[in-house]
């Protein structure tokens, strides 16, 4: 009985796990850098203009730590304020911060 030889090795790299991986590490560098974004915003090292480009940016951010689950919303505030100069009562709520969720 003969066997067919596979063309491709399991060694080798497929486009789709490369992508897959990049997807993954582009995620994970988007959440890592929320923090230090806020705490710059926070110690007023970036301009006053890019506050609201922030915003926008990490608004799924911004919206988890208000919307999600207790944990993910507690975890999402810690690490918000870890870095930050001043520790307010809600450092992500500042009514000057605006993030298009509050009523």
């Amino acid at each position: 009985m003969a066997t067919t030889a596979s063309t491709s090795h399991p060694d080798e790299k497929s486009p789709i796990r490369l992508l897959a991986t990049s997807a993954i590490v582009a995620l994970l560098l988007y959440a890592v850098s929320f923090g230090p974004a806020i705490w710059l915003v926070d110690r007023k090292v970036v301009p006053t203009w890019t506050t609201q480009t922030i915003s926008v940016l990490y608004y799924p951010i911004f919206w988890v730590s208000m919307a999600g689950p207790r944990p993910v919303r507690e975890a999402v505030r810690w690490y918000a304020e870890l870095g930050a100069k001043r520790k307010p009562e809600y450092l992500i709520d500042d009514p000057r911060i605006p993030s298009g969720i509050r009523h």
